[in-house]
């Protein structure tokens, strides 16, 4: 699941895209897709709300299920895994201005003016939970980024971890050749290792 803060100079009629607004139209739209007891299943869009409390600075956001691309390879990943979903928090001035046609298809125009920087946070937090020694666990982890350098959070999560695995790649530290979950071919620590030299942060819990 994933959710995001924004500076208090958003607004609506000026929303702070963290990234296509045509893609975040669709993650509203689009019916999401979650792997329950061995099949997959699709619900209405933005189903399964609920209030999650995000660490700081997001805190607590209302969240939804949505479509999302991670959700299709941890079934094959951990042949195990019973349940799998996605959500995703926005504020409601994105998902207004998102929904709205007016906004989505309106062709871009640059004129020179002055880009205000952005100023927000990116928090990307997986939970797991299952049975361990006869008993039910829960763990946690999260992965925080803060924009910087005039450059959103968005920007960052978006553009950081493939430029890292393309240089593991093309430094042969990946070896295998093909399409393949990440998950399953990058080495972690190597790559968390150089996410944190970037400015992100891991916590597990």
């Amino acid at each position: 699941m994933g959710s995001r803060v924004l500076s208090p100079q958003s607004s609506v009629l000026s929303p702070d895209f963290p990234y296509a607004v045509v893609t975040i139209s669709e993650e509203l739209t689009w019916k999401p897709a979650l792997y329950r007891k061995g099949r997959w299943i699709f619900e209405k869009p933005r189903s399964g709300i609920e209030r999650f409390k995000f660490p700081a600075p997001v805190g607590p956001q209302q969240i939804f299920s949505t479509i999302h691309s991670e959700t299709a390879t941890l079934p094959l990943s951990f042949p195990s895994l019973r349940e799998a979903s996605f959500k995703i928090g926005f504020p409601d001035e994105i998902i207004r201005a998102a929904l709205s046609p007016s906004i989505v298809h309106r062709p871009l125009s640059i004129d020179g003016s002055t880009k205000v920087a952005s100023s927000d946070c990116e928090i990307t937090l997986a939970l797991v939970r299952g049975n361990s020694g006869g008993k039910r666990v829960q763990r946690q982890a999260y992965c925080k980024v803060m924009s910087s350098e005039g450059h959103s959070a968005g920007d960052w999560d978006t553009v950081w971890p493939p430029a890292i695995v393309s240089r593991m790649i093309g430094r042969g530290e990946i070896q295998q050749r093909g399409v393949f979950a990440p998950e399953r071919i990058v080495p972690l620590n190597a790559f968390f290792e150089r996410l944190r030299a970037i400015g992100f942060s891991f916590v597990r819990h």
